[in-house]
């Protein structure tokens, strides 16, 4: 008998078809993020915007690049301190009451970077004195108890952005980052400290202007003179802390306002 007739083979159809819904799908997912990408972009229009926080643990230099964003310097009558931009939708920088004090009105220094975009740190390069004669912050709100400030800038330069608060405090053991204006004096501005938390409690003292009465995170972290006010933030680049005070006895120990007080004065 003659042998049975070859069996078709499988049709191409379904091969087609699967190709055309993943070319679909690409489209449709590419839309997607075009759209959000233009609706960004029609949001910030390139003004400052708040930095998302990080999927992994940052290296001490990303976290520098990612404090320098948000870190001012706050000049006064009183002398030089820190500070952070919190709202840039709403020009807000936070500090200490005890950098503003009784003054309303301020001066806010951001960092400052040369023809090859590289940051300036000598603080030689930063007339300081002029600054404190322009006076463009207007100091909104204080508040003694947790030793805070909140100074309205008028206007804020292009590369600024604003730390986002963690949502979590800050666990015992934990590496903080924090970047303050201690070096001013000694011409190395912008230096970058690291440290470890030692605890968080909620603490009463007196304090020379008046009583200090907030949640408190302990850092091993050495604080100068010019850094009260400046950010700490944890290894994802939240907002964890506000350089605050050195501690009483203990030397290489600072007392920082926890982030929760900072979310209370901000709300």
């Amino acid at each position: 008998p003659a042998p049975p007739p070859p069996r078709p083979s499988a049709p191409a159809g379904p091969r087609v078809s699967r190709r055309v819904k993943l070319g679909v799908l690409a489209v449709v997912v590419g839309g997607v993020a075009v759209w959000g990408i233009v609706n960004a972009v029609r949001k910030h229009g390139g003004a400052p915007v708040t930095m998302t926080p990080s999927e992994s643990a940052l290296s001490g230099e990303e976290a520098y690049r990612r404090l320098i964003k948000c870190t001012v310097l706050i000049v006064s009558p009183h002398g030089v301190g820190s500070g952070f931009v919190a709202d840039p939708d709403k020009r807000l920088v936070v500090t200490n009451f005890h950098v503003v004090g009784t003054e309303r009105r301020v001066s806010v220094v951001f960092p400052q970077f040369d023809a090859k975009d590289e940051l300036v740190t000598d603080a030689k390069r930063y007339d300081l004195r002029k600054e404190a004669a322009q006076f463009n912050g207007e100091v909104v709100k204080v508040d003694k108890r947790r030793d805070l400030a909140v100074v309205r800038v008028a206007s804020l330069p292009g590369r600024a952005a604003a730390v986002p608060l963690a949502k979590q405090p800050a666990a015992t053991g934990s590496v903080v980052y924090s970047v303050g204006g201690s070096g001013a004096e000694d011409n190395l501005l912008w230096r970058l400290t690291k440290g470890t938390v030692r605890g968080r409690v909620h603490r009463t003292q007196e304090a020379d202007f008046g009583t200090l009465d907030c949640m408190v995170l302990e850092t091993d972290s050495p604080v100068n003179q010019g850094d009260s006010g400046g950010p700490v933030i944890n290894d994802r680049g939240e907002l964890v802390a506000v350089v605050s005070h050195g501690h009483r006895v203990a030397r290489l120990v600072s007392g920082n306002i926890d982030v929760d007080e900072v979310r209370k004065l901000l709300d």
